[in-house]
């Protein structure tokens, strides 16, 4: 059997709980640790320590609600593929490092700064068809190469 936490660690889970609550209802989004200290008057390392209390108490069940109306266990499969897209950014990142400088200059000006296909040829120096056909094949390079299994 655990320990309990302390009473003033107990107190301040209760807080910031209320106040979890308080700033999703008033931002629209989950706080994040640095909103709830300054929203209590504490440091980012005490809130840090009562969310970690959680766990201490009752544990929940994979199907119990949070608020927002998902379940625990929804919750820890979209935690899942954030860690996904973490892995695809970071093979991406490395794809990215193998394009050729023309080639990271035309996805740059196409998907940063949005630019068409015919402002694209101007820059580099070839016709818009010609920017169409580049761009196809890159994307679908990366495509293959991104896929799931695919051999770096």
């Amino acid at each position: 059997m655990g320990r309990t936490p302390p009473r003033a660690v107990q107190e301040l889970r209760a807080e910031v709980v209320a106040a979890e609550e308080e700033l999703r209802h008033r931002t629209g989004h989950e706080a994040t640790g640095a909103e709830l200290a300054a929203a209590l008057g504490r440091t980012v390392e005490e809130v840090r320590g009562a969310r970690a209390t959680a766990s201490a108490f009752t544990p929940d069940s994979l199907d119990a609600l949070l608020p927002g109306g998902s379940a625990v266990g929804d919750h820890l499969a979209s935690t899942r593929d954030e860690a996904g897209e973490i892995v695809l950014r970071a093979a991406l990142h490395a794809e990215m490092g193998r394009l050729s400088p023309r080639e990271r200059v035309i996805l740059r000006l196409r998907f940063v700064e949005e630019r068409t296909q015919s402002e694209i040829g101007e820059v580099i120096g070839v016709s818009q068809m010609q920017v169409s056909r580049l761009l196809g094949q890159l994307l679908t390079r990366l495509r293959e190469r991104l896929e799931p299994g695919a051999a770096a």
